[in-house]
């Protein structure tokens, strides 16, 4: 194969195409496992918040008889209430996660255009790529709570997994597309579009 040849080779569209759709639908799967455990910190700070007054009366026996009468463990209660009332409303949290789901099934979509090399893909990429940057910040930025509290509880492997994956999937990706596709178009891989 001659270098010219090699120079026009633009194999590494459908390798980028191949892995936006597997990327884009982890990304959707770890959106929707946020936003269910989000709703589901909300759901528990409900419960805790109606038994405020129980864990009141649980915690004065445990303090006056030194720990050996326990009528339910109000440390838990608190820590609950103290990470759900960090966490940002739900409707933002839900805000965020559906928002993620749909710029994730758009990474879908536009993964499977991009390999058919739909005239005017790139450009739009380039802009969904920026889109899921700016949003990925500010989803990874109000769910840092959940992250936070997941690595003080017991579960710090489960916390760094999803933190990672997380600043991967909802920033480290979508720079990188943006990045590469603008470079593709600056280059003229996208000329006979």
């Amino acid at each position: 194969m001659s270098r010219e040849a090699d120079h026009n080779c633009h194999c590494w569209i459908p390798v980028i195409a191949a892995l936006l759709i597997v990327v884009s639908l982890s990304d959707g799967g770890l959106a929707i496992v946020l936003g269910s455990f989000a709703d589901v910190v909300h759901e528990i700070r409900g419960e805790v918040s109606e038994r405020s007054n129980e864990m009141r009366v649980a915690g004065f026996f445990s303090k006056i008889t030194g720990g050996l009468v326990h009528l339910g463990d109000s440390q838990v209660g608190k820590a609950v209430q103290k990470v759900a009332d960090e966490l940002p409303p739900l409707w933002m949290m839900s805000t965020l996660a559906w928002g993620r789901v749909v710029l994730s099934s758009l990474g879908v979509l536009f993964g499977f255009l991009l390999a058919w090399r739909v005239r005017g893909i790139a450009v739009s990429l380039v802009v969904w790529g920026l889109i899921s940057v700016l949003w990925g910040l500010l989803s990874v930025f109000e769910a840092r709570v959940i992250f936070q509290a997941l690595v003080i509880e017991d579960l710090m492997l489960t916390g760094v997994v999803l933190s990672c994956l997380a600043l991967f999937l909802h920033f480290l990706w979508p720079l990188f597309i943006a990045v590469r596709l603008f470079k593709g178009i600056r280059a003229g891989d996208f000329a006979q579009d």
